[in-house]
């Protein structure tokens, strides 16, 4: 009984330690317990398929995945609650904020659990396709920046990579993926 009382407050205590040290990139943990998904607002969003879905997640082993907590931002828990990732992968949280220097748009920052990664080459196909799918959603119309983290099981980042510029970008395929995989700027990992 002692454990399940402490552990709302030590999961927010190490995913806050867990946010990235990036100056633009939302920070705000979230402030309440670890939380389910929904079906309905997994309605709103488009669904997302990985090459990786088959084989590289294969084996991947959904108990080293912690629980989920709410994103801090309605529109971006929709948005993940639809997100069809890799076996084994898990959107831990996600996370909204907005830069004085950007008016009207907002930094886009989505923590996942990638058990079969240890770094951001790994993490690449993944957050190209949350990409391809935010491009086409009215949160992605106004999304400056995308970051995309892998949380080890401490809730430490393992990788993150960024594209600071998700306006200038389609996000749809063109010129070529490896020009889409190469786009992604490395935080860490």
């Amino acid at each position: 009984m002692r454990a399940t009382v402490a552990l709302p407050f030590t999961f927010s205590a190490l995913l806050l330690a867990g946010c990235g040290t990036a100056d633009d990139e939302p920070h705000a943990a979230p402030s309440s317990p670890p939380a389910s998904t929904t079906t309905a607002a997994a309605a709103t969003a488009p669904p997302v398929t990985t090459a990786a879905s088959s084989s590289a997640a294969a084996g991947a082993d959904p108990a080293a995945c912690y629980p989920a907590a709410p994103a801090n931002d309605p529109e971006l828990q929709a948005f993940t609650d639809g997100l069809q990732l890799p076996a084994g992968v898990k959107v831990v949280t996600g996370r909204v904020s907005t830069q004085h220097d950007k008016p009207g748009l907002v930094g886009v920052a989505i923590d996942l659990c990638v058990p079969t990664s240890k770094n951001a080459d790994a993490l690449r196909p993944i957050a190209t396709d949350i990409a391809k799918a935010l491009k086409g959603t009215d949160l992605g119309g106004r999304t400056f920046a995308l970051y995309v983290a892998d949380l080890d099981p401490a809730f430490k980042t393992e990788a993150k990579i960024k594209d600071p510029d998700f306006q200038l970008h389609l996000w749809n395929g063109k010129p070529s993926v490896k020009s889409e995989l190469e786009r992604w700027q490395v935080v860490t990992g």
